[in-house]
């Protein structure tokens, strides 16, 4: 999978979904705050991922001519993105972990 922002294993692990994974490296020694090229830790890369979808969700609302485009894009990523659940199993991890927000 390709990573939504280039940073570390852990970036990649919560992006993925996987709180087994996220909870490994953490024990191993990798830090929750760990931050991206982009100087984003974990917890604000999934910020950063929600807004987005929130705004691109109020922009199909509000032209209706993108919701056909918008849908075919969401059923081609359906096998790339992890569910809600796997988010929210990351983001407590990271949160238990002292992980903060801010980038």
């Amino acid at each position: 999978m390709v990573s939504y922002l280039p940073g570390s294993a852990l970036h990649a692990a919560a992006q993925a979904g996987s709180a087994e994974t996220v909870l490994a490296l953490i024990e191993a020694g990798l830090p929750a705050d760990i931050k991206s090229s982009q100087s984003q830790t974990p917890l604000a890369m999934f910020q950063t991922i929600r807004t987005q979808m929130e705004l691109t969700k109020n922009m199909v609302e509000s032209m209706p001519q993108l919701k056909g485009m918008h849908d075919q894009l969401l059923s081609r990523l359906s096998g790339l993105s992890p569910s809600q659940t796997g988010w929210e199993a990351c983001e407590a991890v990271l949160r238990s972990a002292g992980a903060r927000k801010t980038a």
